[in-house]
């Protein structure tokens, strides 16, 4: 499912693959308990069971997507700059 729309929504595919893959060991799992143990500690005990899901997935999540994040804008400030090089008339060779 995700092969399909890949192209089209590739920020999209990576969150998947990486929120839907298997995990390779308990890692992961081990360190969502540890979240969900900080966050759902005495002194937060009013917290409803949905405010609880989110915060542990607000946790989780945020350094994957600061890093999709400054991927993407470093792909745009390169599209753009290939756009203004072509505009000018110059020729970049993209050395990877």
């Amino acid at each position: 499912m995700v092969e399909k729309n890949e192209m089209k929504y590739p920020m999209l595919a990576r969150v998947a693959r990486r929120a839907l893959g298997i995990p390779a060991t308990s890692a992961p799992v081990e360190r969502l308990f540890s979240t969900a143990g900080l966050v759902l500690s005495h002194k937060r005990c009013s917290l409803s069971p949905d405010m609880a899901a989110d915060l542990i997935f607000l946790h989780e999540t945020w350094e994957l997507t600061a890093k999709l994040e400054a991927e993407a804008k470093v792909k745009v400030a390169a599209e753009r700059d290939a756009r203004l090089a072509r505009a000018a008339g110059a020729h970049i060779v993209d050395v990877d």
